[in-house]
């Protein structure tokens, strides 16, 4: 089994069978991971369920994974430099996205993950719909530092940030085109 089908050489593919997994649903997702992790709390367990997006190991790397913590708790304090017009704060984020340039997808779907429920927030006021609800303070707060037509910009820089790093751009370059073009919008 593997997670990344593109790591794996094509001799070695051609002599595999590829078996595609359905998405748990959120009740049996709920019921797997009470199971394995009893201690969580209410809030603790709707966030992993929401980020897990119905895949189990994804859960399980939610809560096992530090590195995915201090991802998601990064990239609020990002999003929260970038509404600021203090160059050298949002370039001081660049250590950051260097740290974790293995794990881009992850750190870039993290932020599209929050301004999503900012825009959500923003629009319906309902915390219910928010997936990262451990930090719906947070996303309070990002929520009145942005216009829509700002979150929207910053979406569409993440994905341009997305296909320069799918063409193996250099990624101290891309993450500070990235983070110059957030604060410029």
């Amino acid at each position: 089994m593997c997670e990344k089908l593109e790591l794996i050489l094509d001799t070695i593919k051609s002599r595999c069978q590829t078996y595609k997994l359905n998405r748990l649903s959120e009740e049996e997702m709920m019921n797997f991971i009470s199971n394995k992790f009893p201690g969580l709390s209410e809030i603790e367990l709707k966030s992993v369920v929401a980020f897990s997006d119905g895949i189990p190991g994804r859960a399980e790397k939610f809560i096992d994974d530090s590195s995915l913590r201090e991802i998601r708790d990064t990239i609020i304090n990002v999003l929260r430099t970038v509404s600021t017009s203090n160059l050298e704060e949002i370039l001081s984020n660049e250590n950051f996205f260097v740290k974790y340039k293995n794990e881009w997808q992850e750190v870039l779907t993290c932020m599209l993950s929050y301004i999503r429920d900012v825009l959500i927030y923003k629009e319906t006021s309902n915390r219910d719909l928010i997936i990262n609800i451990d930090k719906v303070n947070d996303i309070k707060d990002i929520a009145e530092m942005f216009s829509f037509n700002k979150l929207n910009g910053i979406i569409n820089i993440i994905k341009e940030t997305r296909i320069k790093m799918e063409k193996n751009v250099n990624s101290t370059l891309v993450f500070d085109s990235m983070l110059l073009k957030m604060q410029e919008v």
